[in-house]
């Protein structure tokens, strides 16, 4: 996400980039509208499409797995002489269905990206401006879809049995040497797993054990057994994404960007939702230990105990330039077998300030050269881990049915 793997135009033109936050959003925003109480009044001037500059779009997809697509819809781009920017993409994570034997883990995953920056050539400022505004128009929407594909939500994985056994003896403890004369051990395993029965065991010197075996300063015994019958595993069909876009103004005279930290609107989305079941078993154990030098030992057994997580859950958050700058909702149901979510943001009426009494910049200079940078990019990524019949899926539409991306105007005043 983000600007992973894309070569930014700001960094192509050399410039060097200083963020500057300003104090207390309320104060900041109040700022931002009025400007600088004192400063010299100077004429507005409004910048219409066409543009002049140069936009560098972006485009991703990925699939692998069963059943799993990932498509552009419509090429992200933006376009200077309309000022209309659009971002259009979908995907899919499918399933192998009956054609993978139960029990086999597998992973099915799709992921769309798109977005562009564009650079635009602002006219000379005059001195006494005190802010550069980008005025956005349009929405952009999202869809999230994710479901088991069967009626049952528990995880359908295979048996596993898992018995140990060691027991490990020691006799003839000399006090000078602290060291015992003879040992002896037995191990044996037991596992059921993919159908098969593997079984393992290891010894030494079980013959030279004294019996009966008593338990006196001179001997060790230790015994660690445990069998547990399960069937565990995770489950999980997801979709995640986010968009995040930001504003600069450029002075390409001295070679220094400043980020617009002003203005209405989320500049930052994320959400993931998902539907899932994990099951775990912790088996009932035992355990007899002696240590005769010191004349210690101890006994305990655990009961076994299991648990389990499924259902739908998910969450939301955004991030905004303005109070309350920071917004995030969640939730969950245990027992749905599928959910579906859908978020947007509106961009009609937003607009991403510059403002040099709010945020501390320099002075404009009539005979410098300024650039204005509006950057969006948004990525989506879905995955079926193991739901032999789920899904999970996604849309972006930045491009259609009333969607879309447009800078209405830029102003200077």
């Amino acid at each position: 996400m983000g600007e992973t793997g894309r070569k930014r135009l700001g960094r192509t033109l050399g410039y060097s980039r200083t963020a500057l936050l300003s104090g207390a959003g309320a104060a900041m925003i109040a700022l931002l509208m009025v400007g600088s109480a004192t400063a010299a009044t100077s004429a507005v001037v409004t910048v219409h499409p066409a543009y002049h500059g140069v936009v560098a779009p972006f485009n991703s997809v990925s699939a692998q797995g069963c059943a799993t697509t990932a498509k552009i819809i419509k090429k992200a781009n933006f376009h200077l002489h309309t000022g209309l920017g659009a971002i259009d993409f979908s995907g899919k994570a499918g399933n192998c269905g009956s054609k993978l034997p139960k029990g086999f883990t597998f992973y099915d995953d799709a992921s769309a990206a798109g977005g562009f920056e564009a650079v635009i050539k602002l006219p000379s400022i005059s001195a006494n401006a005190q802010n550069v505004s980008l005025n956005l128009a349009g929405k952009y929407s999202w869809t999230a879809s994710v479901t088991t594909g069967s009626p049952s939500i528990a995880c359908p994985s295979a048996l596993n049995v898992y018995v140990d056994n060691y027991t490990e003896w020691q006799w003839g403890y000399n006090a000078t040497l602290f060291s015992f004369a003879s040992y002896a051990y037995n191990q044996t395993d037991y596992q059921y797993y993919g159908g098969v029965w593997h079984s393992y065991n290891s010894s030494y010197n079980l013959a030279s054990v004294p019996s009966p075996f008593y338990l006196n300063n001179t001997t060790a015994y230790d015994h660690y057994g445990f069998s547990e019958v399960y069937s565990s595993g995770t489950c999980d069909a997801s979709v995640s994404g986010s968009t995040y876009s930001y504003t600069e103004v450029c002075d390409t005279t001295v070679g220094t960007c400043y980020t617009a930290y002003g203005g209405a609107g989320a500049y930052d989305q994320f959400f993931d939702v998902q539907v899932s079941n994990s099951t775990f078993w912790e088996p009932a154990s035992t355990s007899n230990y002696w240590y005769g030098p010191s004349n210690y030992g101890y006994n305990y057994s655990y009961a076994a105990y299991n648990g389990n997580t499924s259902g739908t859950s998910w969450y939301n958050e955004n991030i905004f330039y303005s109070s309350p700058y920071y917004n995030y909702t969640s939730g969950s149901n245990a027992s749905a077998r599928s959910m579906t979510m859908s978020g947007s943001n509106v961009l009609t009426g937003q607009s991403r300030y510059y403002n040099i009494t709010a945020q501390g910049g320099p002075s404009f200079v009539p005979t410098d050269k300024y650039y204005l940078i509006y950057y969006i990019d948004t990525s989506m990524y879905a995955t079926n881990a193991n739901w032999h019949h789920g899904l999970a899926s996604f849309a972006f539409n930045g491009a259609t049915l009333g969607n879309g991306i447009k800078l209405a105007s830029i102003t200077i005043a």
